[in-house]
């Protein structure tokens, strides 16, 4: 759970996996609902481990290729 908000307070992209049971699903949601700083972090959530990886290199592509 350290990781996951180090890395929102980064700005980061995260990625989460759902449906892997215990609490991380319910844990992110109750963190989320709390947190009121806004920092460009993108979550990126979802069942299938491939289509997560795919979604995170897009995203990655994306924000390389930014032009001024």
């Amino acid at each position: 759970m350290l990781e996951f908000l180090v890395a929102y307070d980064a700005g980061k992209v995260i990625g989460i996996l759902e449906g892997t049971g215990g609490i991380t699903d319910r844990a992110i949601d109750t963190i989320l609902e709390d947190i009121e700083k806004e920092t460009g972090a993108r979550i990126i959530r979802e069942s299938d481990p491939v289509a997560l990886v795919r979604k995170i290199v897009e995203i990655d592509e994306e924000e390389k290729h930014i032009t001024f």
